[in-house]
């Protein structure tokens, strides 16, 4: 290893025995380059990587302390890589999408209250109405997924999923009308899946939608247009 990934592992050992816990102030690089044997250069570009993950964070005045350590801070590394990754890439993550948003769709089913199922049928049945053209269209189909991502309570997993599909938002299925015909009955189904408390199927219909969206990825392999700025899908 070189000696930045010496420096790294250091201050990732630190964190993980607790000796260095949510909030706390760095010791000084003199400190711990006396203490590890390494160079204070290395030790800098070490808490850069670590800065860049969401682990540190920069203070005023130049000094580093151990982040809150929460889900949306140690998935600042993942969101910065997954938009530059290009479609093929992408699609290499979609199983794992599907296994955690269909995990957390069967949650979402248990947790949602009677209220809020019927304002996500009513939506599925709004999207379906909307008009590819219409300017709410993409952002109101993506509340759909939404919805059910954070109403599952899983902060971890909410991260990771808005995390991957970022980039997806910058392929744009929902344009071809078969897609989103096929899209929008499958919102339809998950949403009476949902409401009538039916967690094994909800998971099992959200599994079959986002394989179809990854079918016609692959299909289609469209060109990324991240000029348009819709919520991801």
């Amino acid at each position: 290893m070189s000696a930045v990934d010496d420096a790294r592992s250091a201050l990732c050992t630190m964190l993980a025995t607790g000796e260095l816990a949510p909030g706390q102030r760095l010791p000084g690089e003199i400190e711990l380059s006396d203490r590890f044997g390494l160079s204070r250069s290395s030790l800098r570009e070490a808490q850069k990587m670590l800065v860049a993950v969401g682990v540190l964070e920069s203070q005023p005045g130049g000094r580093l302390t151990v982040s809150d350590l929460s889900a949306p801070k140690l998935m600042t590394g993942l969101s910065m890589v997954v938009p530059l990754l290009p479609l093929e890439r992408l699609l290499e993550l979609f199983p794992l999408r599907q296994v955690l948003e269909s995990h957390v769709t069967a949650q979402a089913t248990v947790r949602m209250s009677d209220e809020e199922l019927r304002q996500l049928s009513s939506l599925a049945e709004e999207v379906a109405a909307l008009s590819v053209n219409d300017p709410s269209f993409e952002e109101r189909d993506q509340e759909f997924h939404l919805r059910i991502i954070e109403a599952a309570g899983d902060p971890m997993i909410a991260a990771l999923l808005g995390a991957i599909h970022h980039r997806g938002a910058d392929y744009h299925l929902l344009v071809h009308g078969e897609f989103k015909q096929l899209s929008d009955a499958a919102h339809r189904r998950i949403a009476k899946a949902m409401s009538e408390r039916d967690p094994v199927l909800a998971s099992a219909l959200m599994t079959a939608h986002i394989q179809d969206s990854l079918e016609w990825l692959t299909h289609l392999h469209p060109l990324p247009d991240p000029t348009r700025g819709a919520r991801p899908h």
